[in-house]
């Protein structure tokens, strides 16, 4: 793309090619600073009035990496599925302040949850479990892949790698750990942002200079956030 060629190796775009919108309005600062150090080189930050966010314990504000065990998962996970409505459960009516100071509940609206997953497959299979219990069948329309919520914001966000290992997955790295699809995800959340997958989808062995950027991303998140050991589901 032209963008892609007027970067070329920076992390953003120079500031003599272009302008980086260098404030986020979104996000509480510990997202922003996960985005900002993994995808535009310590450049973004949040505006003054995000430290207003707040999210009631547990889990408060941040991410948090959920170990999945499961084993030859391809474009599904019902696995993954149940633990999407498990922390929803969890998080129905928790309060959270906004940037301007107003407190909310948690509840069942687009605005409160979404739920990110690469393959319709997985969207289509947290919908159906969603829809299954009357606390979260509201739910299942805020179900759907990174192209759906380009653009779009909520409180909580969860994403579903979905795939047991790259093995099992039905593309390769540069589609399941895309770098800008994971970007888009994560950084939809207002409060907290959750991710889904096993620790063999971080073990993954890169096989290129691009692969190991792909693989370094989640495992940068696995990192910094707080971690939940795996669980049989």
């Amino acid at each position: 793309s032209v963008l892609t060629h007027l970067i070329g190796d920076h992390a953003v775009i120079p500031r003599d090619r272009g302008t980086l919108l260098r404030t986020s309005f979104r996000m509480a600062p510990s997202i922003c600073s996960f985005i900002s150090r993994t995808f535009y080189g310590g450049e973004l930050h949040h505006a003054q009035e995000c430290t207003n966010i707040t999210l009631a314990e547990p889990p408060g504000l941040g991410t948090t990496w959920i170990a999945m065990s499961h084993s030859g998962r391809s474009d599904e996970s019902i696995e993954e599925a149940r633990k999407t409505q498990e922390i929803i459960l969890d998080l129905l009516g928790r309060e959270w302040t906004d940037r301007y100071g107003q407190i909310r509940s948690l509840g069942a609206s687009s605005e409160d949850f979404l739920v990110v997953a690469p393959f319709n497959k997985q969207r289509e299979l947290i919908s159906k479990v969603l829809s299954e219990h009357p606390e979260t069948a509201q739910f299942a329309g805020s179900v759907g892949t990174v192209n759906k919520f380009q653009g779009q914001q909520a409180a909580v966000v969860i994403f579903s790698v979905t795939s047991s290992s790259i093995e099992d997955a039905p593309r390769d790295l540069s589609f399941n750990l895309d770098r800008s699809r994971f970007n888009v995800a994560i950084s939809r959340a207002k409060t907290h942002a959750y991710l889904l997958c096993t620790t063999e989808i971080l073990t993954t062995r890169a096989r290129s200079i691009e692969d190991m950027a792909r693989i370094s991303t989640l495992n940068s998140f696995a990192e910094s956030a707080k971690s939940v050991a795996p669980v049989e589901m």
